[in-house]
């Protein structure tokens, strides 16, 4: 869903939706599907086709029928529909396409309140009652409490520890061995025992195997994963007191008392660390060992799709990473840092001309990489940018300025004419550039040949050339 349309939907839903079916006609009709179009551009094309006959259908009915469950009808589908499936030779993904598109239209302009209710996006949902809420979070403490316990066994666990409390209450029970005497020290150890009577301390000793000590700052290059701000993993270890730094950047000990367990401390800690360094994200062609490595257990398995939350990693035959979308921001993934000063991306370049640009992409899909809600179309052979969609205004991109003394365009005019004219479009699809919801078609030679200026924002003119 377009970003601007999504802000328009919460103060005018059928504003919006009027805005988006205008949209989607006019990516239908200037989107030529062949065959062998890449797949992601056939699912583009079925999914505003099948947005907008949904939309049709809502927004002819009288206001009255006008109800969010009006607005996900299950649509026999149109003939439109059928006819570009049977032209391109699509299979059953179309019909996929169809249910998800329509699904999705429903969540796009709905929200739901406290009992689940939908509601239109431009209607305030209703309060949830104090009680409610109190009684909510009470279930749901005793939901995460059951969890815990089933997820842990922790029932045979806590019967064992009643058990063990009992008997050594129990005047009749006498211990057979040392190992768990009322108070004095165990034949087994040189250390305390487990004392019942006394002043009983159940759970970490004193000396703790974590530290208590705040986490520093994280000041690691990487971006884009991972927790922001502090971190136990992307940040330096801290210097010891007792360690000095040399000049050539070796480590010196202030006295030689403290070498006896340290150097085998520290080259542990070393090792350790060179292994989180390696370990601490995936990206693309990862295998799937890696992506467990970094993520642990996926919350979810469709097909090729690894779910984390509302996040997912896709894997190819093979089990090799080939995309995300990183909905959640929980995803350790990387392709690279945002490089400050960078040069704006344009069309022709690179992928390392993005990465730099922009850093690590928040989703990949086929040739398509996202970033929130904008994209960047890359082309599948020579990996170049061949267009984007700057819906979240963030895109670092840059076609050319817009020169305020530049004459008008008109149907003729070269693309270098269109952008002195309106400057770096803010998306650009094929063969046309958009400027908001207005855009600019050009044919095979670079020269304009028709336009909508649904946004009134086109410097353009009837006159020819």
């Amino acid at each position: 869903m377009d970003g601007a349309i999504l802000e328009l939907a919460k103060t005018d839903v059928r504003e919006a939706m009027r805005k988006e079916l205008q949209m989607n006609q006019l990516f239908v009709e200037n989107s030529v599907v062949y065959r062998n179009t890449p797949r992601l551009f056939k699912i583009q094309v079925f999914t505003a086709m099948a947005r907008n006959e949904v939309l049709r259908h809502f927004l002819n009915l009288e206001t009255s029928m006008q109800t969010p469950n009006s607005l996900k009808p299950d649509l026999p589908m149109s003939e439109a529909y059928h006819h570009l499936m049977n032209k391109i030779g699509a299979t059953s993904y179309a019909h996929h396409v169809k249910v998800k598109a329509e699904h999705q239209l429903f969540l796009d302009y709905t929200h739901a309140d406290y009992k689940r209710k939908r509601h239109f996006l431009d209607e305030v949902l209703p309060e949830q009652p104090k009680l409610s809420k109190i009684w909510g979070a009470f279930l749901n403490g005793l939901g995460v409490a059951f969890s815990i316990i089933y997820d842990y066994r922790g029932i045979p666990l806590l019967v064992g520890f009643g058990l063990l409390i009992y008997f050594n209450h129990s005047p009749s029970y006498t211990p057979s061995h040392s190992g768990f005497s009322k108070g004095g020290h165990s034949s087994l150890g040189n250390g305390p025992t487990f004392e019942v009577n006394e002043s009983t301390n159940i759970g970490n000793p004193d000396e703790k195997s974590v530290s208590d000590t705040p986490q520093v700052i994280d000041d690691s290059s990487q971006t884009g994963f991972g927790n922001e701000g502090d971190s136990g993993h992307d940040s330096p270890s801290p210097v010891n007191e007792s360690q000095k730094i040399n000049n050539d950047g070796s480590e010196k000990i202030a006295s030689s008392d403290m070498v006896s367990n340290e150097t085998e401390l520290t080259a542990s800690s070393e090792k350790s660390m060179v292994i989180e360094e390696n370990t601490n994200f995936f990206t693309l062609g990862s295998p799937k060992e890696k992506v467990i490595d970094v993520m642990g257990t996926s919350t979810s398995i469709i097909g090729n799709s690894w779910g984390y939350g509302e996040s997912n990693v896709v894997l190819d035959s093979n089990d090799h990473v080939i995309g995300w979308n990183n909905i959640n921001h929980n995803l350790k993934v990387s392709m690279g840092p945002k490089k400050k000063g960078a040069a704006p991306f344009t069309i022709g370049s690179s992928i390392q001309d993005v990465i730099d640009a922009m850093g690590t992409p928040t989703s990949i899909i086929g040739d398509s990489w996202g970033y929130d809600y904008s994209s960047v179309q890359l082309n599948s052979s020579s990996e170049e940018v061949i267009g984007w969609s700057n819906i979240s205004e963030n895109l670092n991109v840059f076609m050319g300025p817009r020169i305020k003394t530049a004459a008008p365009f008109t149907k003729g005019s070269s693309k270098q004419q269109v952008l002195h004219a309106m400057g770096t479009p803010t998306s650009v699809i094929r063969d046309w550039w958009g400027y908001g919801f207005s855009t600019v078609q050009f044919d095979l030679n670079g020269e304009v040949t028709s336009w909508s200026n649904m946004d009134n924002n086109l410097k353009v003119t009837m006159n020819s050339k």
